[in-house]
């Protein structure tokens, strides 16, 4: 019977210890140059060719029978190594060539370590059955490098009793700590195993990649290893441990629930980017997630790679930041569940990240000012049915709760939402529409009586468009700032008046500082209606650059109301005024009724307007202001240069300086009873063909008006008006 070459399949290396592909080995008779024949089966009838050619990966079927030399050649035909002597009753296997060493082209099987370490000639390559037994993960091939000076590490690094050289273990990506004396599944503390691999790996800087379960009972700190674990890989322990990835370690891959119930990761900065809620395991997701937030103690980035359901709050380190990958999603049971996530890359974006099932389970929510859709919270928008419009309602009020929402899509305010914070809404509705365009871009829509969006804080909107139905209502009680942002307001098909209402912009019964109406922002009402159009009330509110849609039929302005170049798009020069109120840029025109002499506006050449309530223009030209309003009036012609106001004299006095050869002065003494009236002054630059009144600070028909303001007054004093140069002075 021949006997097949030693190893289970011959396999051929070259010097450089790599498989020597596609090379061929020639056969003779022992020490001599006769050809022999090599055989491929054990009975020897298939012969091999003379040379026998190695396959891709070095390897061939040999059988031998009797005594040979063989050599080895590359496939270029470069010989590997000296001349193999083989005699078929050694103990000796053949196999790769190697250094020019000793024995060379000698391969040696042995049992273990200790008789690799047991060898006194070197072999160019080992193979080793097993750390102590045969298979018991300490298996593999070993070469001899007669240069090395490596410490034995007793898993890669060999080092034989005539400490000449090194046998290392051969092509090595990855660490096994089973080459050190690890254990899967044991119920033995592992750490001792796990550290002497620590110190391979960062001798041969190569990450350690475990493969099964591993069991340790006491907590381990890394050092300076990178690490692989399988997704067949765990951690575990019947003691709560915890296991440090210390700042030098890194993680290469870790799989799914590799760290078991009691063992808690912990990764100090630097060790890994970010940590994933599907490495945790424990017995329950409150545990997962308990486990998942307690791995970093500096911040860092978690990320949710899996759907969640939590009955406890959701509440991310400070700093740190929350990623939902894959469209997660947590799922939130409960009531008053609060959320406080710092960091919202993309917030715009997210999606279906957060589920409430009620609005009573939604707490506190602290995004730290990040802008989020109704869509974050699970919200559908304009695609919502009357089945889902209840998850759109719980989406929308946490929404708000964060106090910074992005309108992406259409959402309908269903119920009355009253939020305790302040609220910011954004969108980008085109500033070029009107009337009721605006339900064709992304709005809110309140579509009913009784369903109110109600800040106890500051309201904001920035580029909104609101379209309000049925007596719905937007409510604050504290500021409320509408920027570059349009109204539609619809009436009840079942109410006459009173659907056009704004008011609640406001509030009747609200009490805020500040109410302002900025940049591009329009009011509009279908038409027909005749309510009122907007009020306000209260402190303080400030209408700047907006516009006034034409259905809007009057707006009522109370106390200290400002009004900055508000339009009205019917009657573009028509802007809106009351009493004690300031304006900049207002013009009036028709709004003083006949004979209502007490809030007849009129202006200086100093750009200053008065009245009986002591309105105020300021930072006007004189051109800014007047009315069309004449109203036949009584007056006196003074044409002399000097002329002192009788008791008896009209109200309008009109001051020919023309005749009075350009410069007049009227004195006006404390009996002329100017604290209980006011005086209107005309200057008259040429002859008029009757008594009229026109309010302006410019030459218009050929007239100045100037008005004498009360506060400028006081009982038992007197004043000098002069007029000299084209301009009035009081003295």
């Amino acid at each position: 019977m021949l006997t097949f070459l030693p190893t289970a399949r011959l396999q051929e290396f070259g010097n450089d210890g790599r498989v020597l592909a596609n090379g061929y080995i020639v056969a003779y008779e022992l020490q001599t140059t006769t050809p022999k024949v090599l055989y491929k089966d054990v009975n020897g009838v298939a012969a091999h060719t003379n040379p026998c050619y190695l396959d891709s990966n070095g390897s061939q079927d040999i059988y031998l029978l009797g005594n040979y030399t063989l050599y080895l050649f590359d496939h270029n035909g470069v010989q590997v190594g000296s001349p193999i002597d083989i005699v078929n009753s050694s103990n000796t296997f053949i196999t790769s060539g190697g250094s020019a060493g000793w024995a060379d082209n000698i391969i040696l099987s042995v049992n273990n370590y200790d008789a690799v370490r047991a060898l006194t000639n070197p072999y160019s390559v080992v193979f080793v059955q097993g750390r102590e037994n045969q298979a018991d993960g300490g298996e593999g091939w070993f070469y001899f490098d007669s240069s090395s000076t490596l410490a034995d590490d007793d898993g890669v690094v060999l080092t034989p009793s005539t400490a000449f050289g090194r046998y290392i273990r051969l092509d090595v990506v990855n660490i096994n700590p089973e080459w050190f004396g690890l254990t899967y599944n044991s119920i033995l503390d592992q750490s001792t195993f796990i550290a002497k691999t620590e110190i391979a790996a960062v001798q041969h800087s190569k990450p350690i990649e475990f493969s099964d379960v591993v069991y340790i009972n006491s907590s381990y700190t890394t050092s300076g290893s990178q690490f692989i674990f399988s997704d067949s890989s765990k951690l575990t322990s019947t003691l709560a441990v915890d296991f440090t990835f210390d700042s030098d370690s890194s993680i290469s891959y870790i799989g799914r629930r590799i760290f078991g119930n009691s063992v808690n990761p912990k990764f100090t900065r630097g060790s890994t980017d970010n940590i994933r809620y599907s490495w945790m395991d424990s017995d329950n997701n409150e545990g997962r997630w308990a486990k998942f937030l307690a791995a970093s103690s500096v911040e860092t980035t978690y990320i949710l790679d899996e759907d969640i359901t939590l009955d406890s709050d959701i509440v991310i380190p400070n700093n740190s930041q929350l990623i939902f990958e894959n469209s997660s999603r947590i799922s939130l049971s409960g009531e008053s569940r609060n959320i406080n996530i710092p960091k919202l890359d993309n917030s715009r974006l997210i999606t279906s990240a957060v589920y409430f099932p009620t609005s009573a389970s939604i707490g506190s929510v602290d995004l730290w000012y990040a802008e989020i859709t109704p869509k974050f919270f699970c919200g559908i928008g304009s695609t919502v049915t009357s089945a889902t419009s209840g998850q759109d309602y719980v989406a929308m009020r946490a929404a708000l709760k964060s106090g910074y929402v992005y309108l992406d899509d259409t959402y309908t305010i269903s119920e009355k939402h009253v939020i305790d914070n302040d609220i910011k809404l954004v969108s980008n509705i085109p500033q070029s529409i009107v009337s009721s365009a605006v339900t064709n871009y992304p709005h809110l829509n309140l579509s009913t009586s009784g369903h109110m969006l109600s800040a106890l804080g500051t309201l904001t909107f920035d580029n909104v468009g609101i379209n309000m139905v049925n007596k719905s209502r937007i409510h604050h009680y504290d500021s409320g700032f509408f920027n570059n942002s349009i109204f539609y307001v619809e009436p009840a098909y079942y109410e006459v008046s009173g659907i056009g209402d704004l008011s609640a912009l406001s509030g009747t019964s609200a009490t805020y500082d500040t109410f302002e109406i900025s940049g591009t922002s329009a009011f509009y009402t279908t038409s027909g209606i005749s309510a009122v159009g907007i009020i306000t009330s209260d402190t303080w509110q400030n209408f700047s650059n907006c516009r006034i849609g034409s259905d809007v039929v009057t707006m009522e302005v109370l106390d200290a109301a400002s009004f900055d170049n508000v339009i009205k798009e019917s009657e573009p020069t028509k802007r809106f005024y009351k009493d004690n109120t300031q304006f900049e840029n207002v013009y009036l025109e028709n709004e003083i009724a006949p004979h209502d002499y007490d809030n007849v506006l009129v202006t200086d050449d100093n750009g200053l307007v008065y009245g009986k309530s002591d309105l105020r223009v300021n930072t006007l030209s004189a051109s800014n202001v007047y009315t069309s309003y004449q109203p036949i009036l009584s007056s006196k012609t003074v044409s002399a240069s000097t002329y002192t106001i009788q008791d008896s004299d009209p109200s309008i006095l009109i001051c020919n300086t023309v005749a009075a050869g350009g410069a007049i002065t009227i004195t006006i003494p404390a009996s002329a009873g100017v604290s209980t009236s006011t005086r209107i002054i005309v200057n008259a630059m040429a002859s008029m063909s009757g008594p009229a009144v026109f309010i302006t600070g410019d030459i218009w028909g050929g007239v100045y008006t100037f008005k004498i303001p009360e506060s400028l007054f006081h009982v038992n004093n007197s004043a000098i008006l002069t007029f000299a140069g084209g301009k009035w002075a009081i003295s």
